[in-house]
């Protein structure tokens, strides 16, 4: 990996972002600075203001125009792994194998949103008054995101299900770490007739960890040159502290690997699962497995695995209390939390016209 100009202290922004993000800090997961909890902007938790819904309608409207001829095959491809590990090219190499091209497809990744929803904030000013609590001056509005990730949570969401709704070929891109969700998710593109390909970019978490910190740097050096994109002015992508921790129970493997595996050979509509495995910080990823062709038993009738990769450990316990005949993720609903206790509605179509994915404000409490 190429090194570092020493005139920028990341070291120094590091320890700043680490404060910053402790809990009760003004970055922390369930900071009080995030743009939910403005009063100008959102109403009774996660129920935008008519001001921000003309706002969101804008940002919605340019993503879609960014790809006005997604294709509707009723495909999707499901991206999983650690931040950083290289998702985004194993994507572009299976997208390639299909004789596809990106124009055929939605791609659906809340990080996205945030990037639009600060353009949006860098234009009209509210970057510097509303999103930038005591402390956070000094930081980029990349190293602000967590401010607007319940927002754009929001956004990706209702993109998905519209896109999921009409038919269009998707890719969902996320980390797949929870594993109810999962299920509920490859649930609900079963009952819409989708085809899934799932693919898993994995690696030990000092490499992990080492590539998504090098891409926080490169796009912080991004952003200071003279010609810098308006998108590249926004800084680097700085992955929250401690979140890929919580992605592995020891350092060889995440856990994003054994779900997605789980997933896989669960869900009949899931027709190709591969895994690729990034050894190095400075390495590209690397196919090491690849499952294709469902029987009707539901086991894959090709098989092949790199001889010297690492096994994804596949516990009796996990595949007994995750599979769909148990899960409660297997019910009919899809529901999600959302901040403040709110669950999640799924778009869906009701007399004819669609129905916006929407969050529902919890019941009160009795009395």
């Amino acid at each position: 990996m190429a090194a570092f100009p020493d005139h920028v202290d990341f070291e120094g922004r590091r320890r700043l972002l680490e404060q910053l993000g402790a809990p009760g800090g003004p970055l922390a997961d369930d900071t009080a600075s995030s743009t939910i909890h403005n009063s100008t902007w959102f109403e009774e938790g996660i129920q935008p203001s008519t001001q921000r819904k003309a706002v969101h309608r804008e940002i919605r409207n340019t993503f879609r125009a960014q790809r006005p001829n997604v294709k509707r095959e009723r495909r999707a491809i499901v991206l999983a792994g650690p931040p950083g590990a290289g998702k985004s090219s194993a994507r572009k190499k299976l997208i390639a194998d299909m004789g596809s091209s990106d124009e055929d497809w939605r791609d659906l990744n809340a990080d996205d949103f945030k990037d639009q929803l600060l353009l949006r904030a860098a234009r009209d000013g509210s970057i510097d008054r509303e999103l930038a609590p005591p402390g956070t001056e000094a930081l980029t509005p990349r190293e602000r995101a967590s401010l607007v990730h319940e927002e754009s949570s929001l956004l990706m969401k209702q993109e998905r299900d519209r896109a999921i709704l009409r038919g269009e070929n998707i890719v969902l891109d996320g980390t797949l770490a929870n594993e109810p969700k999962a299920f509920a998710m490859l649930e609900v593109l079963q009952k819409r007739g989708y085809a899934v390909d799932i693919i898993v970019v994995d690696g030990p978490k000092p490499v992990t960890k080492a590539r998504a910190e090098y891409r926080w740097r490169s796009e912080h050096i991004e952003s200071l040159k003279p010609d810098a994109t308006a998108t590249e002015q926004l800084g680097g992508r700085a992955v929250p502290p401690g979140f890929i921790d919580k992605l592995y129970e020891d350092d060889e493997q995440s856990i994003c690997s054994g779900i997605a595996k789980r997933v896989a050979e669960a869900n009949s509509n899931v027709i190709s699962f591969q895994r690729y495995a990034v050894d190095k910080p400075e390495a590209a990823p690397e196919l090491v497995e690849k499952y294709s062709g469902k029987r009707d038993d539901g086991r894959w009738s090709r098989k092949w695995a790199l001889r010297r990769a690492t096994p994804v450990p596949d516990t009796p316990d996990a595949r007994t209390v995750h599979s769909p005949s148990t899960s409660r993720a297997a019910n009919a609903s899809f529901t999600e939390a959302g901040g403040d206790g709110h669950t999640w509605v799924q778009g869906h179509t009701r007399n004819g016209r669609e129905v916006e994915g929407h969050y529902r404000k919890p019941p009160s409490p009795r009395r």
